[in-house]
């Protein structure tokens, strides 16, 4: 993988023909568009990879069956057209998940308005599905979910979404845009637009690690800066009214020994008819989503004692057995979205459309969006993008096959089914557990036995960053040599997801991570200690909500 240092000198020297700023899914996957069809792109974050949104979400690829409620049958065929794609290009990073969604007497919906709805859903998916809906009695749901409240249930629907790690997703999409020809710098932020006679020429950069100004020669900037939009337009000059509205989504994880699912479970919050889901996300079980309007700083955004409250009321209602308190959380996140401004009085039934918006002075701004439908907001970025060409530069673009190419790591691979052969011959060949050779595969696909052979097999590589967990110290140095990592965070967080699952959040292990990012990056030991105090005030902020609790008490 090409060096920070080298595609600095590379954006300093060559002037492209896009700038893409930001770093989360969108931004990314508007980088490997671009670079997959011949246009030169650079595509550049203040923070790192997937720092916002994109590690902050519910973790879902989803076609979005709550969006038939409120008809809205475009957004619901497109996102469940984009999961199936998703799951052909990348089968190790979009792991099917079952979704049972209970009936219980006096819900608003009985279970044939229910069977109808999953009807519906499946053919907007045009069938395109990992397995088919069915019905399930009350026995059976009972069987599948013991933890369940009984009291009311008259049967459920069992369907199919999926899952992955959004954080890795966007970091190997950006590994897939350098693969095609992309420049991709981390920490490098946008400070403005440079225009010329009303025309954009280029754009001022910041290097966050050396404080260097430079400049990229540069006709065309999208944003694609997802919740933090508005600040990014301003920084261009384009000041008006503001065209996002970020409602927050705070999750809660518990370990999976206090609720184990084996099948992620539809909920309705009794206070306001919210749909929130408990989701099995290997050793640990995620209670999420809220969906409410965010006025403070966008970037500052954290969990607070009321919406911990609020979903662990709602657990407690379809859980009431099993007695989730404070004292079962591991974890907290809380990321925004960036959906774009409405009327709609209520921020749950605002549309996840996109948009995306042309200035004549060269800049494209992607607005709304999710996760599951990046590919195609990009592919709607760069046809806009082209749109804006000559004749003579668009006759010399290749055709988006973003939908046909594998994502790294995806090659080689067939469905998902097609994985366990592979994961059944790692753990024989490495003397793996089955959770290990699950996680090497589902994470690094085809490129797996390699790494294991290469990267992990020497120095203690393949020893356990956290008891119980499958992510080994090797990571780290993979993490920092090919997967863009520059600090403790970036590894425990957004390549290696032991924030959210290790019962201490990372704090046992973060010492010798930031040890060991500082001897691979060259810095010196107060730049570790200053990192390490960086990723403590990550689990402090997400520990924030606990404080309100103090005080209270």
């Amino acid at each position: 993988m090409t060096a920070r240092t080298e595609i600095l000198d590379r954006i300093r020297g060559v002037s492209c023909d896009m700038l893409v700023v930001g770093g989360g899914v969108t931004g990314a996957s508007i980088a490997r568009d671009a670079a997959m069809r011949g246009i030169k792109v650079v595509l550049v974050d203040k923070n790192d990879f997937a720092w916002g949104t994109s590690s902050r979400s519910s973790k879902l690829i989803h076609g979005g069956f709550r969006y038939l409620e409120q008809m809205d049958f475009r957004l619901v065929f497109e996102s469940t057209q984009e999961r199936a794609t998703l799951s052909r290009i990348a089968p190790h990073l979009v792991t099917p998940c079952p979704f049972i969604y209970p009936s219980y007497k006096g819900d608003r919906y009985g279970p044939v308005m229910v069977g109808m709805g999953m009807w519906l859903y499946d053919m907007l998916a045009t069938f395109r599905v990992y397995r088919r809906h069915r019905m399930l009695s009350r026995a059976a749901v009972e069987e599948r979910v013991p933890e369940l409240e009984r009291r009311g249930l008259s049967g459920a629907a069992l369907y199919y979404d999926a899952m992955t790690h959004d954080a890795f997703f966007t970091v190997s999409v950006i590994e897939d845009s350098v693969k095609h020809g992309a420049f991709c710098a981390n920490y490098l932020a946008y400070e403005g637009a440079v225009y010329k006679a009303g025309k954009v020429i280029g754009a001022r950069l910041r290097d966050g690690e050396t404080g260097e100004q430079l400049t990229v020669k540069t006709p065309w900037i999208v944003h694609a800066a997802g919740p933090y939009t508005d600040d990014v337009q301003a920084r261009a000059g384009l000041v008006g009214s503001a065209m996002i509205r970020p409602t927050k989504g705070v999750h809660i994880a518990v370990s999976r020994e206090k609720l184990p699912l084996d099948a992620a479970l539809v909920m309705s919050s009794r206070r306001d008819n919210r749909v929130t889901f408990a989701l099995p996300w290997g050793d640990v079980t995620a209670i999420g989503t809220t969906d409410t309007d965010h006025s403070g700083s966008v970037y500052d955004v954290h969990a607070n004692k009321g919406d911990v409250d609020y979903l662990l009321d709602v657990a407690r209602t379809y859980f009431p057995e099993v007695e989730i308190g404070y004292d079962d959380i591991i974890s907290t996140w809380a990321g925004l979205r960036p959906l774009l401004r409405t009327d709609q009085q209520s921020s749950y039934k605002v549309s996840r459309e996109h948009a995306v918006i042309s200035d004549p002075s060269g800049v494209l701004t992607v607005c709304g969006g999710k996760l599951t439908t990046c590919r195609k907001m990009a592919k709607d970025v760069v046809d806009t993008f082209l749109n804006h060409q000559p004749r003579s530069v668009q006759s010399n673009i290749r055709s988006c096959n973003t939908d046909e190419v594998p994502i790294v790591g995806g090659d080689g691979l067939g469905s998902f089914d097609d994985l366990e052969p592979l994961m059944d011959e790692l753990a024989k060949e490495f003397n793996l557990s089955r959770a290990q050779s699950e996680y090497f595969v589902r994470t690094y696909g085809s490129r797996a036995r390699s790494f294991l052979e290469e990267d992990f097999a020497q120095d203690g590589g393949m020893k356990s960053m956290v008891p119980g967990l499958p992510y080994v110290f090797g990571e780290i140095d993979l993490a920092v040599r090919r997967l863009f990592a520059r600090k403790t965070a970036d590894i425990l967080i957004r390549r290696c997801p032991v924030f959210y699952k290790a019962p201490d959040q990372g704090l046992a292990v973060a010492p010798e991570v930031a040890k060991r990012v500082a001897e691979l990056l060259g810095r010196s030991e107060a730049d570790a200690e200053e990192d390490l105090r960086a990723y403590q005030s990550e689990v402090e902020d997400s520990r924030r909500w606990r404080n309100e609790l103090d005080a209270a008490s």
